[in-house]
C-alpha cells in the first residue's frame, strides 16, 4: 500500500495550484463533460478511467465550485454500475421544461445515450436510454456513434455525432429522432484539413454568431463561427481557428501535439461563455493524470473573429495602500 501511493504521488513542484487536477493517480483520458450553472453553483463532469469487472472502464467523475475556481468534489454517480456501461464523452443540456440533461456516448454500447437529472444538484438521474435516429420514412438511420451534442433551437431539439461533416438529427421530445437530410456544416473552410473528423462537438450562440466548438483528434481543439441556417438546418462556417498548437520540442507529425483537447462550455448567469479543454500533454510525468485548462471567456471580436480573455474570477483584487489617509 504505502508503495502504491509513493508511486502515484505527484512531487510538490508539479502540484497544480489553479487548474482543476484529479486528486488520484493515472486517470486519463479526462475530457470534460456535462458542465451546467444550476441555483448558484457551478456543475462540470470529466472522465475517469477506473479498474472494472477485472478490465477498465469509464466514468464521469463530478465536480462543483461556486466560482470555477475552488472545487467540491462530489459523489460519482453516472458510473458502468448504473449506466451499464462505460460513459465516454458528450455535453450537458437543459430541456424545454429546465430539467439538466447529458447526451454522450456508452462505451461500449455502439449507441450514444441521453440521461436526465432528477433533481438541480445532479445528486440523482434518470435511467439512460439510447439515441436511435430513423430516416424520414421510419428505417433505421445508418450513423456513426460517438461524442455527441445536443442543442435547443426553439421547440426544437437537435443532435450531432462526430465524424466527418457530421449528420444531423432532430426531435420534439428527446426520444423520436429523425435524420435530417445533408450535412451539419454547409461546407468546410479551406483551412481544414482533408480527414479532419468532428468530435467532442459543442454548438451554442455567441454574441450575434453561432459557435461550434470540438476537435479534430490529428490536430486537437478548434472551433467554427458562423450563421445558423434555420431553413436548411445547417452551420454556414465563416471562421475556422485553432486552439492547439506544436511546441518546438515535439514531433512536426500529428497527433502528437494534442495538448489542448476535448473541449466543453458553459454560459455564465451574466451571459458569458466559459470554456474548459483536458491538458493532454501537459508535462510527461503528468500527462496521464487529469488536468484541465483554467476556464476562458469567450466572445466574438469587432472584426468577426474569435476573442479569448482570461476568467473574470481570477482576476487579483486591487492592493490597498497601508499608508494612514
Amino acid at each position: 500500500m504505502g508503495q502504491e501511493k509513493e508511486k502515484d504521488a505527484v512531487p510538490e513542484s508539479l502540484i497544480l495550484h489553479y487548474h482543476l487536477m484529479h486528486p488520484g493517480g493515472e486517470s486519463a483520458p479526462g475530457d470534460p463533460n456535462a458542465a451546467f450553472f444550476l441555483d448558484g453553483l457551478y456543475h462540470l463532469h470529466y472522465i475517469l478511467r477506473h479498474p472494472w469487472r477485472g478490465g477498465h472502464s469509464f466514468s464521469f467523475v463530478h465536480v462543483t465550485s461556486p466560482d470555477m475556481l475552488h472545487w467540491t468534489w462530489q459523489r460519482t454517480k453516472l458510473q458502468p454500475s448504473f449506466t451499464g456501461h462505460g460513459m465516454f464523452s458528450g455535453t450537458g443540456f437543459l430541456t424545454k421544461e429546465g430539467q439538466p440533461a447529458i447526451i454522450y456516448h456508452g462505451q461500449g454500447s455502439g449507441r450514444n445515450h441521453i440521461v436526465l437529472a432528477q433533481d438541480r444538484r445532479l445528486s440523482a438521474w434518470e435511467r439512460p436510454y439510447p439515441v436511435e435516429p430513423k430516416t424520414a420514412d421510419g428505417r433505421d438511420a445508418e450513423i456513426h456513434h460517438w461524442d455527441p451534442d445536443c442543442f435547443l433551437v426553439g421547440d426544437t431539439y437537435y443532435a450531432i455525432s462526430g465524424g466527418q461533416n457530421p449528420p444531423l438529427l432532430k426531435s420534439n421530445d428527446l426520444r423520436n429522432w429523425v435524420l435530417v437530410v445533408g450535412n451539419f456544416l454547409s461546407h468546410e473552410p479551406a483551412d481544414v484539413l482533408i480527414g479532419e473528423d468532428i468530435s467532442c462537438g459543442n454548438f451554442f450562440p455567441l454574441g450575434e454568431k453561432w459557435m461550434l466548438l470540438c476537435i479534430s483528434h490529428q490536430l486537437g481543439c478548434r472551433y467554427y463561427l458562423g450563421e445558423w441556417d434555420e431553413k436548411s438546418a445547417q452551420l454556414i462556417p465563416q471562421r475556422h481557428g485553432r486552439m492547439n498548437w506544436r511546441r518546438a520540442e515535439q514531433p512536426i507529425h500529428p497527433p502528437a501535439y494534442v495538448d489542448f483537447f476535448a473541449p466543453e462550455s458553459v454560459l455564465t448567469p451574466d451571459g458569458r461563455r466559459v470554456m474548459w479543454a483536458w491538458l493532454a500533454g501537459l508535462n510527461e510525468e503528468i500527462s496521464r493524470r487529469t488536468i484541465q485548462s483554467l476556464p476562458r471567456e469567450l466572445s466574438v471580436a469587432q472584426d468577426g473573429g474569435l476573442l479569448i480573455r482570461p476568467l473574470r474570477e481570477f482576476r487579483v483584487p486591487p492592493v490597498r495602500s497601508c499608508r494612514p489617509e
